[in-house]
């Protein structure tokens, strides 16, 4: 079988679970014998703004394709400037392409830089679409359906469109960011984005307000259509589920698996530690979408002399006295990160798809007590699932979290078998 893979790039270039997960999938596929190739989006050209589709060589037996002029990336921040994101574009890029490869199905993994026309023309070749639910873009105008420290996906109006892109970088900032520079950028990043209100200022350009909801409604309607092109949808939890069917309609065509991670020790760590005082853990980015500031009143709320809580995964910029902050970490020692805890928190606010980290606790036989807002919820026991802070705290007093639920972490091989599944579906 002939399979392309559209997703956002490689490490170092690109992160987090998408691309993590994409990569697993391109990988296992090819030691299986399939033909795979992966499609990027690349560098921004500024002299020749046409689209283009480069080879880029062989890794390990993936072909890989870098898209040049690619739609701009709204990792973050939203859409500053709708008529980017939706110009029209020529097909022949893409007849060339699928022409060249003749791939037998497509799967997408973000909408993120890729045009209406890229589907137009695998419809019209009778090319199989399937798009994995990793984010909600095109559904929302970023990733992650939150704005204002809430999922805004139960009133996804223009307005909120327009006030979720209100501190959006412009067009010209968002093409840096694919430049070959972009883990330096990156890092840069990290501090324009702490301040991002003041860019977003500097940046704004004032417009009449009946002309931006014009221009929101298109692009919202631009990624709707794109939406009704994709043959299977790969839904990733029950969350994320409806979540887009709850935008798109109950009629869609799609089906949950739960994904899997090839960096998870496919046989159970049996481990349950109890220290005293416990230690409750937090791992992941210091941001409010992820449920940082939760947690952290979660440690103020409970008595010290019986928990105390730590965090992982990014830099301390400030001192919290009921939180000890270990910082990053090197991904080879990741078992002695779980070797030291007790208990896994996970309290995102913004309606996560999956998360990859619950798979993480769960491999190294810590307990995971998530938030409901996680897709990875599937796979734990109600006892450890809350839906408030008051409900996370009593849970944590009373013990009453199940310890011992023997899950077994699928493997990346009967994971790849579901997904081949998917590809041969008859629909």
């Amino acid at each position: 079988m002939k399979i392309l893979h559209y997703t956002l790039g490689f490490p170092p270039e690109r992160s987090g679970g998408l691309v993590q997960y994409a990569e697993d999938i391109m990988s296992k596929q090819v030691s299986q014998g399939e033909q795979v190739y992966a499609l990027y989006p690349g560098k921004q050209r500024i002299l020749k703004k046409e689209m283009e589709i480069k080879r880029r060589g062989d890794c390990g037996g993936l072909k890989t394709f870098e898209l040049i002029n690619s739609f701009p990336l709204p990792i973050f921040g939203g859409i500053k400037t709708p008529s980017d994101f939706m110009y029209a574009v020529s097909s022949t890029v893409f007849e060339h392409f699928f022409n060249l490869i003749e791939p037998d199905v497509i799967h997408v993994h973000t909408l993120m830089g890729l045009p209406r026309e890229f589907f137009q023309v695998a419809k019209s070749m009778q090319i199989r679409i399937i798009f994995t639910t990793h984010d909600y873009f095109g559904l929302a105008p970023e990733p992650n359906f939150f704005f204002n420290s809430k999922s805004y996906d139960e009133n996804n109006t223009v307005d909120n469109w327009i006030e979720a892109s209100s501190r959006a970088l412009s067009t010209r900032k968002l093409k840096l960011f694919q430049s070959r520079y972009y883990p330096l950028i990156r890092r840069i990043g990290k501090k324009v984005l702490s301040n991002r209100t003041v860019l977003g200022t500097i940046d704004r350009v004032e417009e009449d307000k009946i002309h931006r909801v014009v221009e929101y409604s298109k692009l919202k309607e631009y990624y709707k259509r794109i939406f009704r092109l994709i043959d299977l949808f790969h839904f990733n939890s029950e969350l994320s589920r409806s979540v887009y069917t709850s935008q798109l309609g109950s009629d869609i065509n799609g089906k949950v698996i739960s994904i899997t991670d090839s960096a998870c020790p496919q046989n159970l760590v049996s481990r349950h530690n109890q220290h005293k005082p416990r230690r409750i853990a937090y791992i992941g980015p210091d941001k409010a979408y992820k449920g940082f500031s939760e947690f952290l009143d979660v440690s103020r709320r409970l008595r010290r002399d019986n928990f105390s809580f730590h965090t992982f995964g990014y830099t301390p910029r400030e001192n919290f006295v009921t939180l000890v902050q270990h910082g990053k970490y090197n991904i080879r020692r990741i078992e002695h990160v779980y070797d030291f805890i007790d208990v896994l928190v996970v309290p995102s606010l913004w309606k996560e798809t999956f998360g990859l980290i619950v798979l993480e606790g769960l491999a190294f036989g810590v307990p995971v007590l998530v938030s409901d807002n996680v897709g990875a919820k599937d796979l734990l026991p109600k006892e450890n699932v809350f839906s408030t802070e008051e409900e996370l705290c009593s849970i944590l007093e009373n013990n009453s979290y199940r310890v011992n639920y023997n899950y077994k972490i699928k493997t990346l091989d009967e994971h790849v078998k579901e997904i081949k599944g998917l590809y041969n579906l008859k629909w």
